[in-house]
């Protein structure tokens, strides 16, 4: 089992629980002090706002993990270079070797 994608996955359920619950908690806040026209409407921003919020979140989770890919293509290619192959003797390998 790949433990990266399960831990992944797991933040990634995490994250959508807890920006479903502060949503929740907006709403339930508003209900509490408005007419029913007006919590039509909020209960259609809130969420609106908490699908935006989690789209953004796990947007930027990706585009963080792929990041984290680049730096480290620009690691290993910063890596000096292995020196010229040469055999026991001290001299490089014939022209056409190997085949």
């Amino acid at each position: 089992m790949c433990y990266v994608w399960y831990y992944a996955m797991l933040t990634g359920v995490a994250c959508v629980c807890r920006k479903h619950s502060t949503g929740a908690l907006c709403l339930s806040c508003i209900c509490l002090q408005v007419q029913t026209s007006i919590l039509g409407l909020a209960l259609t921003y809130t969420l609106q706002l908490t699908t935006a919020f989690l789209w953004f979140t796990l947007t930027s989770v990706e585009v963080e993990n792929h990041m984290t890919s680049v730096e480290r293509l620009q690691d290993y290619a910063r890596l000096p270079s292995e020196p010229p192959g040469v055999d026991e003797g001290g001299k490089a390998p014939p022209k056409g070797w190997p085949r």
